[in-house]
């Protein structure tokens, strides 16, 4: 699914959740190859209605370039208003303000789940070094790292966290999250816990039982 059909299924997320009984489109979905049946499944197996609409957009986005399409098309049987909903948008005459408000709804769920520090109230901006970190955050390729170094309290998760809360970075450069996670210097039962909650963040299948465990989950 590209990124303009998944954000806009961000947009409307909370209408979907609200308004969708999944299991009244699910086997349809399931038998247009949209979802699996096992997927199928452990959507349904959910507590509550707003908790199977909300693991079936989880899942939707990662469901191939067709899944945004037959989606409102199935949900134009019983659903029309939240297809409207969402081919509404498909017009692509947002004004530009809307849309920026858009991408900041977006960018601020993305660095929630990730766990990025909210902006501090006072802080001193450093544009150029903000501007050198953007930059290199934009040639970052797909396997290398970029460090930045300093002494202890010179600022750097502060620039950091400002850069990712760029929309032309995160959302541009890593639209699938961001994830802020903490290390230093910790007893290994507690690297472990770390590691578990990062894994539990990326929806790994398992949990990571040991820190060897962990890396090569992370490695897939």
């Amino acid at each position: 699914m590209d990124r303009v059909h998944r954000n806009r299924l961000e947009v409307h997320r909370q209408s979907i959740v609200d308004d969708l009984e999944v299991i009244v489109i699910s086997d349809t979905l399931v038998e247009k190859g949209v979802i699996s049946e096992a997927q199928n499944t452990s959507i349904l197996l959910e507590k509550t209605e707003h908790d199977q609409a909300r693991k079936l957009l989880d899942i939707l986005p990662n469901q191939g370039p067709d899944a945004f399409g037959i989606f409102v098309e199935v949900l134009r049987s019983d659903y029309d208003w939240l297809a409207e909903k969402l081919e509404s948008a498909d017009s692509d005459h947002l004004k530009a303000s809307e849309d920026e408000l858009v991408q900041l709804e977006i960018l601020d769920r993305l660095l929630l789940k990730g766990g990025v520090p909210h902006q501090l109230s006072h802080r001193i901006t450093r544009e150029e070094k903000l501007g050198v970190l953007k930059e290199k955050l934009e040639s970052l390729k797909p396997g290398n790292f970029l460090v930045l170094h300093g002494t202890p309290g010179s600022g750097k998760s502060v620039l950091a966290a400002e850069a990712l809360r760029d929309p032309a970075i995160s959302l541009k450069y890593f639209p699938d999250g961001v994830f802020w996670f903490r290390v230093g210097m910790l007893e290994e039962h507690k690297l472990l816990e770390r590691i578990q909650i990062f894994c539990e963040k990326l929806d790994a299948p398992t949990k990571p039982t040991s820190i060897e465990h962990g890396q090569e989950i992370l490695r897939k």
